[in-house]
């Protein structure tokens, strides 16, 4: 009995020794756990720079991102890339999140005097006019009317409106961004970075198709309802690079603080699975700049 019980225990030692040399796997931690990297299915689909040509698009800020089906990143491009600057309209993005999240579209809002008196005038709104949250939405995107964002701002109020906004940075992880404003209109302390600015369009892209629906238009007819008749409103949308291969959408801005910026969302290209999000901060003629950058992206890497 004894001399079996000896047998089983040498039995059992080799077969644990075994399993360490031949099996290791069962027994190491495993590659990245902690630690965000790419999936070894995927790293051989990360899109190659063909050479080592640099370029500038005379921006103070820029990136290109390629984000995966998995959501792992890889910068194609950088330049000042954590730095704070003023994003202009870029800020709409955020307040149209916002407004999905919390906003019935079918809602009527009235304009106030206070949203008029809003810098700028590209959404052409009337005092007393009425609106549908949606078609606001529209008017701040596709023509990017400061007056529609204040007006959307107002359905909740300002200090709701801003706990809304410190929730979202928070949730998709922004360093460098303090949103103080829907519009993006100037203050001291309104800022984003363009690293932060391509994450949370990605981010857009992902979770909210309606708002890429709408920047995805060329052009809309909005009504309101003014005090005697219907008000018609032409909104053509700023982005023009809609027709450029794989574009899904973009937004413009600008402020004399910056000049021009402009953000792009691209599908990847060849059978890569992802997007690609371009942002360029404070450029002069951000159209030609961004067509350029487009151009870059396609064809200085290597798209499988």
């Amino acid at each position: 009995m004894r001399k079996i019980k000896i047998l089983i225990f040498i039995l059992f030692f080799f077969f644990f020794l075994l399993s360490f040399l031949i099996f290791p796997i069962f027994f190491l931690k495993k590659e990245g756990e902690g630690q965000q990297i790419f999936p070894r299915s995927f790293t051989l689909l990360l899109p190659k720079k063909k050479n080592k040509n640099s370029i500038s698009f005379g921006e103070k800020a820029g990136v290109a991102i390629f984000f995966s089906s998995e959501g792992k990143e890889k910068i194609l491009y950088q330049k000042n890339p954590h730095q704070k600057l003023p994003p202009a309209s870029l800020t709409k993005l955020m307040t149209a999140m916002i407004v999905l999240d919390h906003y019935d579209l079918s809602q009527k809002v009235e304009i106030s005097y206070q949203a008029l008196w809003t810098e700028g005038e590209a959404g052409k709104l009337r005092p007393g006019e009425k609106m549908k949250i949606e078609d606001l939405l529209k008017l701040m995107l596709l023509v990017s009317s400061n007056d529609a964002a204040t007006a959307l701002e107002e359905v909740a109020g300002k200090d709701k409106f801003k706990e809304w906004v410190k929730k979202k940075e928070k949730e998709i992880r922004l360093q460098n961004t303090n949103f103080l404003n829907p519009h993006g209109l100037y203050q001291k302390e309104h800022s984003s970075s363009a690293y932060d600015l391509a994450k949370m369009t990605y981010f857009s892209l992902v979770k909210y198709k309606k708002l890429w629906e709408i920047l995805r238009k060329k052009e809309e007819v909005i009504i309101g309802e003014g005090p005697k008749r219907k008000i018609l409103h032409y909104a053509h949308n700023t982005n023009k690079l809609l027709d450029l291969e794989n574009v899904l959408g973009g937004k413009t801005g600008y402020l004399p603080e910056v000049g021009e910026s402009m953000i792009l969302a691209l599908k990847s290209f060849g059978k890569t699975k992802g997007y690609v999000i371009l942002v360029l901060i404070g450029v002069d003629d951000r159209i030609q700049k961004m067509k350029k950058f487009h151009s870059y992206i396609k064809n200085e890497f290597l798209w499988k």
